[in-house]
C-alpha cells in the first residue's frame, strides 16, 4: 500500500519546467533568498552558513536586525519576505516546505530545455529572534537532507526514452554521511552515463545569475554541471506536513 501511495504522490509533483525545483531563472521575492547576498555584509558569511547548515546540521546566525545601513535593510527585508510567506502557506495549505537548496546542478533535457536548480535540499526554519534583534536560519529539528526529487521526476520525463533514473536509487540518500552526499551523486549519474562537469563548482558560494529565456544553454544535453549556488526558498517536494518547533 504504502508503494501505491508513494506512486501517485510522486503523479501529483509539478514538473512543469516553470517549478523552481527545476528550473530557476532568478531570485524571486517572497519565494528565494541567495546566500551569496550575505557577503556584502560580511565576505566569510556565505561559506560560514554552508558550513553550518550543510556540514554541521547546525544553526547559524545571519544577520543582526538593528540596521545600520542600506545593504542590511535590504537582506532583512528580503529574509523576512520569504519567513513570512513560508508560514503563511504553512497555516493555510498545511505544508512547510523551505530549503536551503545546495549545490545546484544545470543542462538541457535531451528535448532541449534548460534546467538549472537544487540537488539537495536541507529543511531550514527563518526564525526573527526579536529578544536578541538577530534573524537566525536553523535546521527543521529531525529533518535530514534530502535529494531534489521534483526534478529527477521531470528528468525521467522530458528524457523519456533516452536517460532515466531508477527513482528508487534516490532512496539510498538516507544511508549517506552528509559529508559524502556529492561524491555519491556523481556516481548516480555517472551510472546513468552523463557527462560530469565539476570546473564551475567550488567552494567559494558564487551568485545566482539570472536568465532570460534566449540566454538559457543548448548545448548541455547528456551534461550535469555542478554550481557552487546556495539559495534559500521554497523548492515543491510535495513533502508532509512538517512540525515546526
Amino acid at each position: 500500500m504504502n508503494k501505491v501511495l508513494k506512486k501517485y504522490k510522486d503523479r501529483l509533483n509539478d514538473v512543469s519546467r516553470r517549478n523552481r525545483a527545476i528550473r530557476l531563472s532568478r531570485i524571486i521575492k517572497k519565494k528565494t533568498f541567495d546566500i551569496f547576498s550575505l557577503y556584502k555584509i560580511d565576505p566569510d558569511l556565505p561559506a560560514k552558513v554552508i558550513d553550518n547548515i550543510v556540514n554541521k546540521g547546525r544553526s547559524v546566525s545571519i544577520i543582526k536586525t538593528n540596521i545600520s545601513n542600506k545593504d542590511e535593510e535590504i537582506i532583512i527585508k528580503s529574509l523576512n519576505y520569504l519567513r513570512r510567506d513560508v508560514e503563511f502557506i504553512h497555516k493555510e495549505k498545511g505544508y512547510y516546505e523551505c530549503y536551503l537548496g545546495y549545490p545546484f546542478i544545470q543542462g538541457n533535457f535531451h528535448e532541449g530545455s534548460f534546467f538549472r536548480c537544487p540537488l539537495f535540499l536541507y529543511p531550514v526554519v527563518i526564525e526573527h529572534d526579536r529578544n536578541k534583534q538577530k534573524i537566525i536560519l536553523k535546521p527543521l529539528k529531525d529533518e535530514p537532507p534530502i535529494i531534489n526529487k521534483t526534478f529527477f521526476l521531470a528528468f525521467n520525463k522530458y528524457n523519456k526514452g533516452f536517460k532515466n533514473v531508477n527513482l528508487e536509487d534516490l532512496d539510498e540518500i538516507e544511508d549517506i554521511e552528509r559529508k559524502d552526499l556529492v561524491d555519491w551523486s556523481i556516481k548516480l549519474f555517472e551510472k546513468m552515463n552523463l557527462e560530469v562537469n565539476l570546473d564551475s563548482h567550488s567552494e567559494n558560494i558564487k551568485s545566482l545569475k539570472p536568465l532570460k529565456k534566449d540566454e538559457h544553454p543548448m548545448d548541455l544535453q547528456g551534461k550535469i554541471e555542478y554550481l557552487p549556488l546556495a539559495i534559500v526558498g521554497e523548492f515543491n517536494q510535495l513533502r508532509a506536513c512538517y512540525k515546526i518547533n
